[in-house]
């Protein structure tokens, strides 16, 4: 049995659709993806499938080739907004790397390093980043600036395949000044993201005349790309449609 088969038998569809909460993605496409990242042949494969990250899937087991017993690991990313897979990590050895601690320096440092999306897309890069952080850390806030100025990199990306970062912001609060400072210096759909957001918690009429009249010189802007632009608008007429 090839590598594709034996992954069939062991993770069925309806095991596959049953871990995604939304709509499930293309199965087929997934088995195939997960084989090629494995050796061609196995004279014996266990492997189960688990939800690891919003939009992200991982694969465990274990494989026997020429008479060695190894554990794999494969990851995948679902970008539903474009309706592909990219991949996450993978690897063979005795047994996956454990996620370890990570500072927030490190954290801060890993965000820094984000500047082209050559090897993973931006947002599994930030997925990865932020793996390890401890979101109760007394000193995140101090990875808000590091957040933004990535933000403001790559202003027409959402940042949401597998959402993250946007998350981490608003269960810990406390980065409006941060993000009206971010669309200040260069407007960017993951900000604006974050300012409808904030317009739909109902906020103090101050701030609400504040963050209207931020979106709308945005939306009447020519300097942000277009689908930042448009992004205020559809904001700024649901508000006033509501």
């Amino acid at each position: 049995m090839t590598t594709l088969d034996l992954l069939q038998a062991q993770i069925s569809e309806e095991d596959f659709n049953a871990v995604w909460v939304e709509v499930s993605p293309p199965y087929e496409s997934f088995l195939q993806l997960v084989s090629e990242r494995l050796p061609g042949t196995s004279q014996q494969l266990t492997a189960t499938a688990r939800l690891h990250g919003r939009n992200r899937i991982r694969v465990d087991g274990e494989l026997v080739t020429t008479g060695k017993e190894r554990r794999f690991y494969v990851e995948l990313v679902w970008l539903p907004t474009f309706q592909i897979y990219r991949h996450g990590g993978a690897g063979i050895s005795e047994k996956p790397p454990e996620i370890q601690p990570k500072t927030i320096a490190e954290f801060i440092r890993a965000l820094d390093a984000i500047v082209n999306e050559d090897e993973l897309i931006l947002a599994a890069q930030a997925f990865n980043a932020g793996e390890g952080v401890d979101e109760d850390d007394p000193d995140l806030p101090c990875s808000f600036p590091a957040i933004f100025a990535l933000f403001e990199r790559f202003p027409d990306e959402y940042f949401e395949s597998p959402e993250m970062l946007l998350p981490l912001l608003e269960d810990r609060g406390g980065y409006e000044e941060a993000l009206v400072q971010s669309l200040t210096r260069k407007p960017s759909l993951a900000a604006v993201t974050l300012l409808g957001r904030l317009l739909c918690d109902s906020p103090p009429p101050e701030d609400t005349k504040r963050w209207l009249a931020m979106l709308t010189g945005i939306s009447q802007s020519t300097k942000p790309p277009g689908i930042v632009c448009d992004l205020a608008r559809e904001i700024l007429d649901h508000y006033e449609d509501h």
